[in-house]
């Protein structure tokens, strides 16, 4: 996904010159992480 529709739907904001998740964003990283992981343990389990 761009940084621009990160901005988009809140996930990232800018500072100054700089870009930093919002807590939105940092929620739907560990989502994301979470789901690798089911994932993966699904698949060696199998």
């Amino acid at each position: 996904m761009r940084l621009k529709a990160l901005r988009a739907i809140g996930y990232v904001e800018r500072d100054g010159d700089t870009y930093r998740l919002t807590w939105a964003g940092q929620d739907a990283l560990q989502r994301h992480d979470a789901a690798l992981y089911r994932r993966w343990a699904e698949r060696r389990a199998a």
